[in-house]
């Protein structure tokens, strides 16, 4: 069963462009270095109870067994520096998410 880590915070609005910037970082770091995250996605939040700007990123797991061997590195901590440095105070969660099976997701997309 995969297992959905997901990481949200806020950061004050009008900083969206550097965020994005940095998660592009985040991003390439997970690609090059961290295997076994099957996918990562990002999600920004236009209105809610959050304060603005409110993100979700999410990164997927085979399994929780496969998180649980998943190893933080300096690099792991430059990447995130820059976002960690804008969050709102205590706006920073994590959670781990088992996932109930994607046979309940539905998507219209089509790309």
């Amino acid at each position: 069963m995969a297992t959905q880590v997901a990481i949200a915070w806020s950061v004050p609005e009008g900083h969206e462009a550097e965020i994005e910037t940095a998660l592009d970082a985040v991003r390439a770091h997970i690609e090059s270095d961290h295997p076994q995250v099957l996918a990562v996605r990002l999600l920004r939040q236009f209105a809610g109870s959050e304060p603005h700007r409110a993100y979700l990123w999410l990164e997927e797991y085979e399994s929780l067994g496969a998180f649980s061997q998943l190893k933080g590195t300096p690099a792991c901590d430059e990447v995130w520096r820059p976002i960690r440095a804008l969050m709102i105070p205590g706006t920073h969660r994590q959670s781990v998410w088992s996932d109930v099976g994607k046979r309940h997701w539905s998507s219209r997309a089509t790309g």
